[in-house]
């Protein structure tokens, strides 16, 4: 399967110069110089971004001016902003796809290397928990998958789960989104509406991981086919989100919070996830693969595991499983 973004490195570059320039314009003399590349060669990739939806004025004896990208993800657009050492050094992006996780498995069991992440546009089927369906309606939200090679025990997996979420809350409280919270195990809610997910999966040999691919949606226009209980960004504040930026935030938290994680430093983390938790301190109803149980939900350990008191006193430590606030 062939990535549907068509820039290349050189694209990259170009980008980065004309939307760092602050509008001015850059002549076809100094972009040849700094890409080493033809004047021809200039206007060639310029009409090449064209062709992707990004304008770009030109005027004679004036040069070039950036004015504006399409709301659509690029690869390469997204590497010339991206500030990460680890994440996102390689970048895939897809008009449409079955599932990003699905790809991302595939190429982590080929050898990809860690860091890979894949976006795209929408997914035909994407994958929420339990075999569940996520919706991932063309240009809406975020879709994407993170390949992590992380030297951790096939136990304590749920712990990427809870530094995703705790990601991507955090982005999102940087935004201004005061009121978002992570109801266990993996959702991103907005009161009590569902805004985001996390997926995570792995492939392990015996007591041996080999990877796990991240799977991260996040609702961000309106969009006419999400799940009930579902809300956008749109929706919650009434204003358009730049997906773009979204993106970059995302990724970037995600690394910082990923290597505090390699660091051993997993009660920091588990301090956040309390701090944006919506079930922890309240009564629920917990259904598991072997179990239905109802209790107080006391908080999560630093493994991401769920504490729940029962009625009778029996305190049960969850990995996995659905939670129901009671009123």
């Amino acid at each position: 399967m062939i990535p549907s973004s068509r820039t290349t490195t050189i694209d990259a570059r170009l980008l980065r110069l004309l939307k760092e320039s602050k509008n001015r314009f850059l002549s076809g003399e100094e972009l040849s110089g700094e890409l080493g590349i033809t004047r021809s060669a200039v206007w060639k990739h310029i009409e090449g971004l064209r062709d992707l939806g990004f304008k770009i004025r030109a005027l004679p004896h004036e040069g070039y001016q950036y004015l504006s990208s399409p709301d659509r993800l690029f690869a390469e657009e997204i590497k010339a902003m991206l500030k990460t050492d680890l994440i996102g050094q390689e970048i895939l992006t897809f008009k449409t796809i079955d599932s990003t996780n699905r790809l991302a498995t595939e190429m982590g069991e080929k050898g990809a290397r860690e860091g890979l992440v894949i976006f795209s546009e929408e997914q035909t089927r994407g994958k929420g928990r339990l075999g569940r369906h996520w919706a991932s309606p063309e240009g809406k939200g975020l879709y994407f998958s993170i390949l992590l090679r992380p030297i951790l025990d096939i136990g304590v997996v749920a712990k990427l789960t809870l530094m995703a979420a705790v990601s991507a809350a955090e982005v999102l409280q940087e935004k201004g989104l005061n009121h978002v919270g992570i109801r266990w195990p993996n959702d991103i809610v907005l009161g009590e509406k569902k805004i985001g997910g996390i997926l995570t999966e792995m492939s392990a040999e015996s007591d041996r991981l080999n990877f796990v691919v991240s799977g991260i949606g996040l609702n961000v226009h309106k969009a006419p086919r999400l799940p009930p209980g579902g809300i956008s960004l749109e929706d919650a504040t009434g204003k358009r989100w730049d997906r773009l930026s979204l993106a970059l935030h995302l990724l970037a938290s995600i690394e910082r919070n990923y290597l505090l994680l390699k660091k051993g430093e997993d009660n920091s983390l588990a301090r956040r996830w309390e701090f944006f938790s919506t079930v922890s301190g309240k009564r629920v109803r917990a259904t598991t693969l072997k179990e239905t149980l109802s209790g107080t939900a006391l908080g999560i350990d630093s493994n991401g595991a769920l504490w729940i008191r029962e009625e009778s006193g029996i305190q049960k430590r969850l990995l996995a499983g659905d939670i129901t606030l009671l009123r």
